[in-house]
């Protein structure tokens, strides 16, 4: 009889005895709470164990207390973006003073925690209001923030299926770095489609006004047409080797 509560923890039966394990407001009161708020306060993530008894009333069993720690190109990734001029923000269901800790040692600008994933849809659809957002999230929670945002990508590997599926972008390697590099060949990519326009159109311009004095035939105008062509696609092909120099360096 396995149920799982998105943002809440899960159920169980156990040998005969209904068991749930999740968050601390679903699942503790009085004392064991305090216990729980005692290991956020060291940085952890605290889950209540109780048992749930026919007539609905709840048995504390114990509290976990979970930490978790960053992934180690993290604090790099973090830096990269702010070097973007990107404005990082993290969205989690962890409790706020366990979530503000692994946030200090990130270095990430904003944190917002204690979220069910209808609370992470939200914070998207604010932070959204008057800039470009993108999303960074592996599970089911994310799924919904994850398709709100202006760009959503899902780590490739350890992320679940509903965030691959819902994401627009998948990294491939489990490694937040990837990020910044999506944002600078995104960049890149835009400042070359511009580059391109602008090469094209000066060239048409320039034989038009050219052949309407007289000084350009038809076989000039053809590699005038042909030149702008080779022209915008050598410059797009930079877009490639700017990639394999940063393959090669990560």
């Amino acid at each position: 009889n396995f149920l799982a509560i998105p943002g809440r923890g899960v159920e169980g039966t156990v040998e005969g005895r209904t068991i749930r394990i999740g968050a601390p407001d679903w699942t503790l009161s009085g004392e064991p709470l305090a216990v729980a708020l005692a290991l956020a306060e060291d940085g952890n993530t605290p889950f209540g164990v109780v048992e749930i008894a026919r007539d609905g009333s709840s048995r504390p069993l114990g509290v976990i207390g979970v930490s978790d720690q960053p992934r180690p190109e993290a604090i790099e990734a973090v830096r990269e973006l702010h070097e973007l001029g990107v404005k990082t923000v993290m969205l989690t269901g962890d409790h706020e003073l366990a979530a503000k800790a692994i946030a200090a040692r990130v270095g990430v600008d904003d944190v917002r925690a204690g979220l069910l994933p209808a609370d992470k849809a939200k914070a998207v659809s604010d932070l959204k209001a008057g800039s470009g957002l993108l999303m960074v999230g592996d599970g089911i929670n994310d799924a919904p923030a994850l398709a709100l945002a202006d760009v959503g990508i899902a780590m490739g590997r350890g992320g679940t299926d509903v965030a691959l599926e819902t994401a627009d972008i998948a990294l491939m390697r489990d490694d937040v770095r990837g990020v910044a590099e999506i944002l600078q060949l995104g960049r890149r990519t835009v400042a070359t489609i511009r580059q391109n326009v602008t090469i094209s159109f000066a060239i048409k311009v320039v034989a038009i006004v050219l052949g309407v004095a007289g000084f350009v035939n038809l076989w000039i105008a053809v590699a005038a047409d042909m030149g702008a062509s080779l022209l915008v696609t050598a410059n797009g092909l930079r877009l490639l080797r700017g990639a394999k120099h940063e393959h090669a360096h990560n």
